[in-house]
This record gives C-alpha cells, structure tokens and sequence, in this order.
C-alpha cells in the first residue's frame, strides 16, 4: 500500500506550505453576485419554467454588465477588497 504525503513533505519537497482559509463567503466577491442575482430572481412575477428563470438571471447580468459601479462594489466590501489587489 502507498502511504500519502502530509503537507509537511511537500513542503520539503519544495512546494510552500500554508493552511487554506476556512469557507469564509463574505470574503468571496464571487457571492455578492451570487446573491444580486438570486434576489433579482426573487422580484417580480414568479417563473414558471426553467427557461423563464434563465432568461430573467440573463437579462439581470446584461444590465448588470452596464453598471461597472454595482460590479467595482462587490470588491469594496471591507472582508473582500483583497479580491481586487494586484497579484
């Protein structure tokens, strides 16, 4: 039987060694969107389909995609602001 690596010998074999932050989603620019769109989904007459729903998620990411204002926000929250430093 093959025994596994621990982080520690990867570590040695030259890969740094860090731990993974815990899921923390107020730090992820990505979830603000993701709840943008689900509130937008939530407004207005209820979709009766599949299709419906992607059709009302799509036409909220077109004008979402003409308020660079709205997008720049998702990265200004104080826990994701990392998100938007340069590598």
């Amino acid at each position: 039987m093959k025994q596994q690596s621990s982080p520690r010998g990867a570590y040695q074999r030259g890969f740094p060694d860090f731990s993974a932050a815990c899921y923390a989603p107020e730090s992820n620019p990505d979830e603000y969107l993701n709840s943008d769109v689900k509130t937008n989904l939530r407004l207005g007459p209820v979709s009766e389909n599949r299709g419906q729903m992607i059709e009302k998620a799509m036409s909220f990411m077109t004008r979402l995609s003409s308020w660079p204002e709205r997008v720049r926000a998702y990265f200004q929250h104080p826990s994701a602001k990392y998100a938007a430093q340069p590598i």
